[in-house]
């Protein structure tokens, strides 16, 4: 019995008559799997000279992945890596080797009374990973009073070793004012067959109140001021520039003037 479907195995061992046993299989979609699909075989044997053998084997995981131990995460197999084939009914390899993975807390940081809306707040998410393998897992988050996708920058992921606890911080931003809070859920692997074998679940934040951003009163004093000076600077440019053309135009025609009262005398 595993938690997951599709977990790969193989029976390895001696036969009481001493053949090699190589047996594969595989578990279903409710995580049970049945040796050499259920048909009868030898355990054991007694001989004529009252010596008795009994089959010895060995189930050796080959391939157990789920969404949390991709292959692409450098995380080995999941499961024992070898457990004594018994002659019990059913061999409960469940738990095994797995990992845990728990909500510790999950807060919003800083020491506002408020948060303004339009802009992003830092969250604050503990996970611990009380079980006995790795877990590279993903969690979303939702606006916990309206069910609406919350903006958090998308999945955010997080890889946590056995035994391990950890921190993970992201960025929040809402544009409604009013109280929120947030809840955050623990995506896990759909290769299992119950949901919560692997942990997981959901926790929220605490209500916080979100208030929009006052815009700031446009103080037009300084432009004002800015103007005035212009015009100040533009009249005296202008006021001089007069009276130089002034000053020109007066030299002009006294030398006009000159020059007719020269010609009148000769």
């Amino acid at each position: 019995i595993f938690d997951s479907e599709g977990v790969e195995y193989s029976i390895e061992g001696t036969s009481p008559s001493g053949e090699e046993l190589s047996i594969m299989s595989f578990s279903g979609a409710d995580g049970l799997s049945l040796i050499d699909k259920g048909g009868e075989r030898v355990v054991e044997i007694g001989w004529f000279n009252l010596t008795v053998t009994r089959e010895s084997a060995t189930v050796v995981i080959s391939e157990y992945r789920t969404a949390w131990n991709t292959a692409a995460s450098n995380i080995s197999n999941y499961g024992p890596s070898g457990t004594n084939l018994t002659w019990d009914e059913n061999i409960d390899l469940r738990t095994l080797n797995t990992p845990f993975i728990e909500w510790v807390s999950l807060t919003v940081t800083g020491e506002e009374d408020s948060l303004k809306t339009g802009k992003s707040h830092q969250i604050s998410a503990i996970l611990a990973n009380r079980g006995g393998h790795t877990a590279n897992l993903y969690f979303d988050c939702d606006i916990t009073e309206t069910d609406i996708d919350a903006d958090i920058g998308g999945y955010q992921n997080a890889r946590v070793e056995p035994g391990e606890q950890i921190e993970v911080n992201f960025g929040w931003r809402n544009i409604n004012p009013g109280y929120f809070s947030l809840t955050c859920d623990i995506l896990t692997p759909t290769q299992l067959v119950n949901d919560t074998a692997f942990g997981g679940g959901s926790i929220s934040t605490n209500s916080v109140i979100w208030e929009e951003i006052e815009e700031e009163s446009f103080n037009m004093i300084p432009i004002f001021i800015v103007i005035i000076i212009a015009i100040i600077s533009g009249g005296v440019y202008f006021i001089q520039k007069l009276s130089i053309d002034a000053e020109e135009t007066a030299e002009i025609l006294d030398e006009y003037q000159n020059r007719e009262d020269t010609e009148e005398t000769i």
